[in-house]
């Protein structure tokens, strides 16, 4: 289930900037969460 979750965030987010903290915060990925986020 979070697999297909985060594939649907993902097609719907494409190149948007906050796609990996969207991931991050609906299924818990952290590795989509970009560097410079996580610098921020």
């Amino acid at each position: 289930m979070r697999a297909h979750v985060r594939a649907r965030i993902e097609t719907m987010l494409a190149d948007a900037p906050h796609r990996g903290i969207v991931v991050a915060l609906a299924v818990g990925a952290q590795d989509a969460v970009s560097d410079p986020d996580w610098t921020l």
